[in-house]
């Protein structure tokens, strides 16, 4: 990943600002796909780390035995990752939005089979050619 970052700003333009490659590098992937993909892989992270927090709120809200404080703070940790969830929903339809309206390639990986790829993509096993 290092090496498309570095192609970033290598060259300069006749002004001598820096010119940003978005050309496909050697391993097929462009700087464009690459930032999908990091956009893609924030949403999910953010999305399962929302329904962990969810999990882990219920089950402090059943062991609280109770106690006013024990559930007003399982209470909370619930409110805020519905609010997580919330916000990465509202993230997921902002891009889309932005991408729509200016006609960027924003959305790629922002679809159900886009997420799904990529989740695949990033648990699939290969195995060595020799």
């Amino acid at each position: 990943m290092f090496r498309y970052l570095a192609q970033i700003g290598t060259s300069t333009s006749t002004s001598g600002l820096p010119v940003v490659d978005l050309s496909v590098s050697d391993s097929g992937y462009s700087v464009l796909e690459l930032i999908n993909k990091g956009i893609a892989l924030v949403i999910l992270l953010a999305g399962f780390l929302s329904i962990v927090f969810m999990l882990w709120g219920g089950i402090r809200f059943i062991v609280s035995g109770g106690k006013e404080d024990k559930v007003k703070s399982a209470v909370h940790t619930i409110r805020y990752a519905v609010i997580g969830l919330i916000v990465t929903i509202l993230s997921i339809t902002v891009i889309n939005l932005i991408g729509r309206v200016f006609n960027l390639q924003l959305v790629n990986y922002l679809s159900y089979d886009g997420i799904i790829s990529t989740i695949n993509s990033l648990f699939a096993t290969t195995t060595p050619t020799r």
